[in-house]
């Protein structure tokens, strides 16, 4: 892993300020999610449902993340479902900057990702639907 700080209480605090400011959703728990290289994530818990966090402090990789969220909304409106929808911040923005880092929430998924030799056809089913969504207005 890139990044493993430790968190403290303080941090914490100050992410879940964070959120609930930039993004009105108002956190009752949170907890360190399964993680990629780069990326710092998180599962937060609201009354209603659960998000999943993910903030990149990487200089190397900042810039890829931004970029990944118009993609991301772009084959979601696509009619790809299968991936998290981004929850955009109270001023309509797909990301915001929290800390020095790139800061994204999307609805949370529940289940394990999974890659085996069982799964393949399936993951593939899905890869092939994602490969039919029109690239017309998306700048990359």
């Amino acid at each position: 892993m890139y990044s493993n700080a430790k968190r403290t209480k303080e941090y914490i605090d100050k992410l879940l300020n964070f959120i609930r400011h930039e993004y009105s959703i108002d956190a009752i728990n949170i907890n360190l999610a399964k993680r990629g290289y780069y990326g710092e994530t998180w599962q937060i818990e609201t009354l209603g449902c659960s998000y999943f966090v993910k903030a990149v402090y990487s200089p190397a990789h900042k810039n890829i993340y931004k970029k990944s969220f118009p993609i991301i909304e772009h084959i979601n409106k696509h009619g790809i479902d299968f991936i998290s929808k981004i929850m955009k911040s109270k001023t309509g923005s797909l990301f915001t900057l929290f800390d020095d880092a790139v800061f994204g929430i999307f609805d949370w998924i529940e289940g394990e990702n999974k890659e085996d030799e069982q799964s393949k056809v399936h993951e593939y089913q899905l890869l092939a639907k994602v490969y039919t969504v029109p690239t017309d207005g998306l700048d990359i």
